[in-house]
């Protein structure tokens, strides 16, 4: 076989698996990357990954002492994926992401808290390559800018009526490996989230 020829089977494979959705095409700059089946894939075959054994007594514990529904997100390429929901006894039933939903970076406390932990130069190109995902949740980038800013300053994310009415959140960042970052938020209705709380 020639070059040539081993060059357009592999032109192929990946077309399926652009189409399957097992590889997704950045349209700026021509590169391909994991696309959501095989991120889901991958999440379904690490049932337990690393972080959750490390966070999850954490989570139960800040669930129990608050009575808070505790969250813990992790990223996967430009969206903060929910890896597990710790609920306290008084949940707030009006949030909306449940374990093995994605949203973008910055959309909810601890994709904020993730976001924050991107360089600028990392964060202005994912907001590109999204624009208009970003556009359709009203989060303009001069908005995200500001909200990381914010939550650096702070060095956690909070959040009020962010994405539900009624809710506030508080959202830290987390190391777990080199390179590797998670993030926990608790939320709570906003009558409840004192600064003593």
């Amino acid at each position: 076989t020639t070059k040539k020829g081993i060059l357009n089977y592999l032109t192929r494979l990946l077309m399926v698996l652009v189409q399957t959705g097992y590889a997704a095409k950045d349209e700026l700059t021509g590169r391909y990357r994991l696309g959501v089946e095989a991120m889901l894939t991958g999440m379904a075959a690490m049932a337990k990954p690393p972080i959750f054994e490390a966070c999850h007594p954490a989570m139960v514990s800040i669930a129990r002492r608050t009575g808070d529904t505790v969250f813990l997100i992790i990223r996967i390429g430009d969206s903060a994926h929910c890896l597990h929901v710790e609920v306290g006894r008084n949940p707030l039933y009006a949030h909306s992401l449940m374990a093995g939903q994605a949203r973008l970076l910055g959309q909810g406390t601890a994709s904020l808290a993730l976001a924050a932990t991107l360089r600028d130069r990392e964060l202005g190109p994912i907001y590109q390559r999204r624009s208009l995902d970003y556009e359709a949740v009203g989060i303009s980038q001069e908005r995200l800018q500001d909200m990381v800013s914010h939550t650096r300053k702070m060095q956690h994310s909070d959040s009020l009526n962010l994405l539900t009415s009624g809710a506030a959140g508080v959202g830290v960042a987390i190391s777990f490996q080199t390179n590797h970052v998670a993030a926990i938020s608790v939320a709570a209705h906003d009558s409840t989230m004192t600064a003593a709380h």
